[in-house]
């Protein structure tokens, strides 16, 4: 069984989100929120750098400072991006764009040049 990775006290691991969207994956690991009656313990978890290319994404990281660090995003397409200027991190978070793999309205799955073809940004490529 593999031990738990514990931050020491204090000790923020800090993430990285492409594809952030309105910001649900990091929230659900930073915590320190209440949903349906239920709070959820704020962990050691700081987003650093997130990207989305949607207006609407960054309109709710900004409408939700206490949740979302709003000095972490930018708005941009994911193949703009500079990788020198992603701060260190721990974590890589990505929520890959889904209207390709739904099921409500007209998807385009597998659709060569789609919106799902920026999943493989993130994809690691071959070792040589």
């Amino acid at each position: 069984m593999r031990a738990m990775v514990v931050p020491s006290q204090g000790l923020r691991l800090r993430i990285a989100s492409l594809f952030a969207g309105a910001g649900g994956l990091d929230l659900g690991f930073r915590g320190g929120f209440s949903h349906l009656g239920v709070f959820y313990e704020r962990l050691p978890y700081e987003t650093v750098w997130a990207v989305d290319i949607d207006r609407d994404a960054e309109l709710t990281w900004r409408a939700n400072p206490d949740y979302l660090p709003v000095q972490a995003f930018v708005r941009g397409d994911i193949y703009d991006q500079d990788p020198n200027s992603v701060p260190d991190f721990d974590l890589l978070l990505a929520g890959f764009p889904c209207q390709p793999f739904s099921n409500a309205g007209n998807s385009a799955f597998g659709t060569p040049g789609g919106r799902s073809s920026r999943r493989w940004s993130a994809s690691p490529g071959p070792r040589g």
